[in-house]
């Protein structure tokens, strides 16, 4: 699992977590600091990872609140669906508190099918109908 460092002072240098694009169920965990002390949550605030693709569609995601000093962020769908960086900060609200991390890029590496043709003779797939045309000629026999 990566991890990175969050502060939630913004403007700090912009830590990158990297993922393959549609990666579902990837966690990365961000290790909170407020200036150069770590943070710890108490376990009443809501915390949120937001985001906006390079086609300026957003997200945002509920994050599960450890009570510790760093949360798990899990990727979705929507996070990796297209290749390149995401612009994201996670959000901590508790009472009439709202405040932005310094953001963080998700980068989303392109996947290797991606654009691409499936080829005229996929060799895998030539193999599963054979071994079903077996399959079926054996039951048929015997």
């Amino acid at each position: 699992m990566q991890t990175i460092k969050l502060n939630l002072v913004p403007g700090d240098i912009r830590e990158i977590v990297r993922s393959s694009q549609y990666d579902v169920g990837r966690t990365f965990r961000c290790e909170l600091f407020d200036g150069s002390s770590s943070y710890k949550l108490d376990g009443t605030e809501t915390i949120t990872i937001e985001g906006q693709k390079s086609d300026n569609h957003i997200f945002l995601y509920n994050v599960t609140n450890t009570s510790s000093t760093y949360v798990d962020v899990t990727t979705t769908e929507q996070m990796t669906a297209l290749a390149g960086y995401v612009d994201c900060e996670l959000r901590i609200k508790k009472g009439g508190v709202d405040i932005g991390t310094a953001n963080f890029w998700l980068e989303v590496e392109k996947a290797a099918t991606e654009n691409g043709t499936l080829s005229d003779s996929d060799i895998s797939a030539l193999r599963e109908v054979e071994d079903s045309a077996n399959a079926a000629a054996t039951t048929a026999t015997g």
